[in-house]
């Protein structure tokens, strides 16, 4: 490599000053080498001969599936004595001897890249080898003749030429205003571009992302996130570019105007030097990096989406029902609980084989003849979907209401299978652990899903393409922002519950909860006084807790005992004692949100904890009225309104059971009117849809949840905290 100073005089040669800065005013780096002392030399520059070879390398190495560049002819060719050799004989030779290195240095036709696709390496896209040589002109050469000095090891023109190049994109590839518009022109006119990885038995997959083209403002998270799965798994490989015509401009002008128009290929060359050697190796890293970042909160978006879906399930409410649970052979055991979630007695085993609906039913008969159930639960997976098909017609061999649904079997065997489980159920078999589970999935889902670990809910392959503490937080937050929204009654609140309140870790739950079984606090102001708490948590978790038998009855709703005030001051607005207003619908009829000086969601919250204190946010579950089992799928008509249960929800669409032996499905795009990039964001298992079918002659019924008329307003049960189930360890 030429000696700094040589190269950089070649470089101030190339590179004339302006009028605003005078040849005078120019950095000593910029002055030509003999303005230069002698003893600037660095001490420790060793001759040519010496030189280790990774020394004598060139500084900056050519980004991956770049050619080379051509050696400067340092050590190869004598330095010509001085007056035998005119500019036009020293760019004749300079000419053949990089003619001779690029012929020894060029790769064989036959030669493999050094770079296997095999990894997922992204494409590189550079300029040829032709594009970033300079030409060494008769002008050039004159004006590099002064900077020949072989004993700095610059041994000809051509030698100090492609120092100045060097120097030159080098000092544009290390500004940082350049590098902050280039960045910039690459996010905003940038492009993606994909080809197939080396995973061949994967491609198929990502068959419709293998070609690829498409700005990088215009990627969306769930494509960014569908980019980086097929990286992973080497079914794609990705490459970003953009046109030099948007970039070479700014780093042409960079380089200072009022330049001989004698250097102009000179000047465009480094410009190129320094656009694909230097700015783009560089700047596609922070780029893929901004992608990547894009990308992971699409994916932690979702997955705290997708378990917020699923906490959220509409559930049964405070009413007695029984879980099936199906073995490997085929044969069911139901096990039932109350109201309150309690084992009724410890189940009872069905053998399918070779019965028929009537004696199903009185095998179902003789066990829950005497409970209250009505519901049935089974869960989601492929056994449980077939047993439908035999439990249906027993049920209406059986009469009465009798109803059977899915739920969301997720974790199922883990819980029955671990120490809560055993803990919880001693008695119980696997299976009746799995069946009471089953029942109380039904009747809170949210209490029974906080005893599995959240990597056992099917949340999705985006779990693996985050970090895992982002992921601990996500679930985290998302978790506790679910339990305090729906809230728990105190007398029967569980440790899992309360430890998933913000700010509340297992050990203050279990205090709380031995100060409840001495009846020490039974109030929001004795939990308060309790000093169990600190400010910051009671502020943050008292609106959760609900006392159904505290003498203060705002402590029976989900208002925070700040909001005490201003509900008592709207109660005594409408004229009527307390027990006429709290809890009664319509208590506050009449009044005005004006009056009072709140906006719109204060006062929406405020009324309706008044009216219905402690209520339960999610939506009740109702019998849906399914389609008969005999009735003839082409009897049915298109825009025909019909009701089913969601057995089943992937990011495209949900399947629906209509009691027929075809299901339905509801695509993706016939969900809602809004763009929606998952399903499951608004879908949940076992959830009650009423669709309008859209395809009534496809192998699986074409349905759609928009354009749906409302259906009647019924009664779905009581919905207050006091009625619900009572709390399981």
């Amino acid at each position: 490599a030429p000696a700094p100073d040589a190269g950089e005089a070649a470089a101030a040669t190339a590179e004339q000053p302006t009028a605003e800065q005078p040849a005078a005013e120019q950095p000593a780096a910029e002055q030509p080498a003999a303005e230069q002392p002698a003893t600037e030399q660095p001490a420790t520059e060793q001759p040519a001969e010496e030189q280790p070879a990774a020394e004598a390398a060139p500084e900056e190495a050519a980004p991956e599936g770049a050619a080379p560049e051509a050696a400067a002819p340092a050590a190869e060719a004598p330095a010509p004595a001085e007056g035998e050799a005119t500019p036009a004989e020293a760019n004749a030779t300079a000419q053949a001897q990089e003619a001779d290195t690029q012929k020894a240095d060029a790769p064989k036709a036959d030669a493999k890249p050094k770079q296997s696709e095999g990894k997922g390496a992204a494409p590189k896209v550079t300029a040829s080898r032709e594009e970033l040589q300079v030409e060494l002109t008769p002008e050039l050469a004159r004006a590099c003749a002064d900077y020949v000095k072989p004993d700095r090891d610059v041994h000809n023109e051509s030698a100090a030429l492609e120092g100045a190049v060097r120097i030159l994109s080098d000092r544009l590839g290390r500004s940082p205003e350049l590098r902050g518009q280039v960045r910039r022109l690459l996010l905003r006119h940038g492009l993606l571009k994909t080809r197939p990885g080396s995973n061949t038995e994967r491609q198929g997959r990502y068959k419709a992302l293998t070609k690829l083209e498409v700005p990088l403002k215009q990627l969306q998270g769930q494509r960014l996130i569908q980019l980086r799965q097929g990286q992973r798994d080497r079914a794609l490989s990705t490459g970003i570019v953009i046109d030099e015509g948007r970039v070479l401009p700014k780093l042409r002008a960079s380089l200072g105007r009022g330049n001989l128009p004698a250097y102009d290929g000179l000047l465009d060359t480094v410009a190129r030097r320094a656009l694909y050697r230097r700015l783009l190796p560089m700047l596609e890293e922070d780029v893929r990096l901004l992608l990547k970042e894009r990308a992971d909160d699409e994916a932690l978006r979702f997955i705290g989406s997708h378990l917020r879906q699923i906490l959220m399930t509409p559930c049964l409410g405070p009413r007695a029902a029984a879980g099936l649970d199906v073995d490997a052979r085929g044969n069911w055991t139901v096990a039932a609980v109350d109201f309150r979630g309690a084992p009724i007695g410890t189940g009872v085993q069905i053998e399918v084989a070779d019965k028929n609906a009537f004696q199903l039913a009185e095998a179902l008969g003789a066990y829950l003849g005497d409970t209250e159930v009505q519901w049935i639960a089974v869960g989601s997976g492929k056994s449980g979907r077939n047993a439908l098909k035999a439990l249906r017609p027993a049920l209406a061999e059986m009469g009465g209401e009798g109803f059977a649904t899915v739920v969301n079997d997720s974790g199922l065997s883990a819980y029955a299978n671990g120490e809560l489980g055993r803990n919880e159920l001693p008695e119980h078999s696997v299976q009746q652990r799995m069946a009471v589970s089953l029942a109380r999935r039904l009747q809170d889902p949210m209490l029974e899903l906080l005893k599995v670990d959240t990597k056992h809910l099917s949340l999705g392959f985006e779990q693996s393409l985050v970090s895992k503490a982002n992921l601990k937080r996500v679930l985290s937050d998302t978790i506790e922002s679910c339990v305090a929204q729906v809230g728990m009654e105190w007398s029967r609140a569980t440790a899992l519950q309360l430890e998933h309140l913000p700010g509340i870790d297992a050990e203050l739950a279990g205090k709380l909860l031995a100060a409840r079984d001495a009846g020490e606090i039974d109030s929001r102001q004795a939990l308060q006084a309790s000093g169990l708490l600190t400010e910051a948590q009671y502020r943050s978790t008292i609106a959760s807790i609900r006392f159904a038998h505290s003498g203060e009855r705002l402590d029976r709703s989900g208002l925070h005992p700040e909001q005490y005030e201003l509900a008592r001051r709207i109660v005594e607005a409408t004229g009527r004692p307390e027990s006429e207003v709290i809890g009664q619908r319509g208590g506050t009829k009449g009044l005005k949100r004006g009056e009072f000086e709140l906006d719109e969601a204060t006062w929406r919250d405020l009324t309706r904890e008044l009216s219905h204190p402690g209520r339960d946010p999610r939506p009740r579950l109702r019998k849906p009225t399914l389609l008969a089992a005999d009735t003839d799928p082409s009897t049915l008509e298109k825009n025909q309104v019909v009701e089913g249960v969601v057995v089943s929800v992937s990011n495209f669409g949900a399947f629906v059971d209509l009691g027929l032996e075809r299901e339905g499905l509801i695509h993706i795009s016939e969900i809602t009117r809004r763009y929606v990039r998952d399903a499951r964001e608004l879908i949940s298992l076992g959830q009650v849809v009423r669709a309008r079918i859209t395809d009534p002659g496809s192998q699986r019924i074409g349905l759609s949840l928009k354009d749906v008329p409302e259906p009647e307003r019924e009664d779905r049960g009581p919905r207050r905290l006091d009625d619900r189930p009572a709390g399981r360890a």
